[in-house]
C-alpha cells in the first residue's frame, strides 16, 4: 500500500505497481482536470510527464516560478486514479479490492478503457467507489472537502463517459 509523508512541498508514494494502463490513467485525469479544475488545464502535460517519469514523487504545489501559491489537484488526481487502476485490476489489497465488489471492478474497467457497450455504475456502486476514493486522496494529505470534490470529479467523469455510449 502507498505510505506519504510531506517533505518540502513534494508528496512522496510509495508506488504499489507500475500501471499497464497509464494511458487510461492519464486521459481520466485530462477530463477531470479540465472540466473540474480548468486552472489547471495549462499545467496538466507538464505535471503527467513528471508523473511518468517519476510516478513516487508528485509535487503538491505549483511549479517554482509559476507566480502561484496553491495546491494542485491534477498530481492526487494522477495518483488516485492510478490507485483506483490498481484496484480494478485486483492488484491492490484484496480487503480494498472487495470494498467495490466485482461488478463494479468489471464496469469501471470498461469505462476506463471506454469499451463501445458499458454498463454505469449503479447508486451503491458509485457511493462505494466515492468513498475508497476520498479516503485515498485525504491519505495522500488533501483535505476532506478537496478529496471529496475531487471524488466527485472522478465520478463525474466516468458518468460521462457511461452517458456517452451506444
Amino acid at each position: 500500500m502507498r505510505r506519504a509523508r510531506q517533505r518540502m512541498g513534494y508528496m512522496f508514494l510509495q508506488r504499489e505497481s507500475k500501471s499497464a494502463d497509464h494511458d487510461i490513467v492519464v486521459a481520466l485525469a485530462r477530463e477531470v482536470v479540465a472540466g473540474t479544475y480548468p486552472a489547471e488545464a495549462g499545467w496538466f502535460d507538464d505535471i503527467a510527464a513528471e508523473h511518468t517519469k517519476k510516478p513516487a514523487r508528485l509535487r503538491l504545489r505549483a511549479p517554482v516560478g509559476m507566480g502561484v501559491d496553491l495546491a494542485l489537484v491534477t498530481p492526487a488526481a494522477l495518483a488516485v486514479l492510478s490507485f483506483l487502476a490498481t484496484v480494478v485490476a485486483g492488484k491492490a489489497a484484496e480487503a480494498t479490492v472487495s470494498t467495490i465488489g466485482r461488478s463494479a471492478r468489471r464496469r469501471l474497467a470498461a469505462l476506463m478503457r471506454r469499451e463501445a457497450v458499458v454498463e454505469a455504475l449503479d447508486v451503491e456502486q458509485e457511493r462505494l467507489v466515492f468513498e475508497l476514493l476520498t479516503e485515498r486522496a485525504i491519505g495522500m494529505g488533501m483535505s476532506a472537502v478537496d478529496a471529496e470534490r475531487l471524488a466527485g470529479a472522478i465520478i463525474g467523469a466516468l458518468r460521462l463517459r457511461a452517458d456517452h455510449r451506444g
